[in-house]
């Protein structure tokens, strides 16, 4: 039973603050309940304001990219396929590694070269959620260098995992609760877990339904791997209806030097219900994964 209640996820930013040595729970009365405000988006539709999100799928099918683009995104108060952000800092944990990312940034940049990314940060070293103290030295980092973020992205799960066993339930519910800190120490802020599918195709993600069960939003970013058409899907929204699935097209960028990436200009399409192969309707670009293949149009 114990477990159980780790992983649930309910250690919410107010209930966390409240179970600080020597302060009491609170307990709220119905009008109490009443009065608190609605559950509110960050990215409207997609992310909302305060959650513990899951984006998941297979290797190179983009998901990095499509973070980082939500990320960059809500710190330039840019909408995303017309759906309104709310403006506020980015941290980006690229614990697979910074190399890549100058490229991408670079390659979001030729359609949004007046914005202002003053409020994003990264970090090129995994960190460890599984320890408190590294989760310690997170929050103070992000601190002193930003102040409160509105989304703290994750990247990937397996990088920030340390010697855990992905499998585990308790493990799984070490990290979960990891993650609430976070958003305890930020209260609104959103954190976005990036993670791996598991070796069966239409089994969902990898390793223990915790991460499942504790999250407010699961999404997949489905397709093969090097695909250039993605979908991204809606497996769970906790407060909210589904999103209906949204078909991407990427595009290759030329970027100085002669190396191609792709950035946000990327056709994205939000399917009607039911709707399959090609959708009717375009809704505007966006971006995704990283290509190398020079010489080659990507339209």
């Amino acid at each position: 039973m114990s477990s159980l209640v780790t992983t649930s996820g309910a250690v919410t930013a107010a209930i966390a603050k409240q179970a600080q040595p020597g302060a009491p729970f609170k307990l709220y009365t119905v009008e109490e309940l009443e009065s608190l405000p609605d559950p509110a988006w960050l990215l409207e539709g997609l992310l909302p304001q305060g959650a513990l999100a899951e984006l998941y799928g297979t290797f190179a099918v983009g998901k990095s990219f499509l973070a980082l683009d939500w990320a960059l995104s809500v710190v330039a108060g840019v909408p995303w396929l017309g759906r309104p952000v709310k403006l506020g800092g980015a941290v980006y944990v690229s614990a697979e590694g910074g190399a890549g990312l100058k490229k991408r940034i670079a390659a979001w940049r030729t359609e949004h070269t007046e914005a202002d990314l003053s409020r994003f940060r990264t970090i090129l070293v995994p960190v460890i959620f599984l320890e408190p103290t590294f989760v310690k030295f997170l929050v103070e980092s992000i601190r002193e260098e930003l102040g409160d973020p509105a989304l703290v992205v994750i990247d990937t799960l397996a990088r920030c995992f340390g010697d855990g066993d992905e499998n585990s339930a308790a493990d799984m519910g070490k990290f979960v609760f990891g993650t609430d800190w976070i958003k305890a120490k930020f209260p609104g802020a959103t954190v976005l877990v990036i993670h791996h599918s598991g070796k069966k195709a239409n089994q969902g993600d990898r390793g223990s339904t915790a991460l499942r069960g504790a999250a407010d939003n699961v999404m997949e970013l489905a397709g093969k791997s090097g695909d250039r058409f993605p979908t991204l899907k809606c497996e769970k929204q906790k407060d909210w209806e589904p999103f209906d699935k949204i078909n991407l097209r990427l595009r290759g960028v030329a970027l100085d030097g002669g190396e191609t990436s792709c950035d946000r200009d990327c056709t994205l399409a939000a399917c009607p219900p039911g709707a399959s192969g090609q959708c009717e309707r375009r809704q505007g670009v966006r971006s995704a994964r990283h290509f190398r293949r020079q010489g080659r149009d990507l339209h």
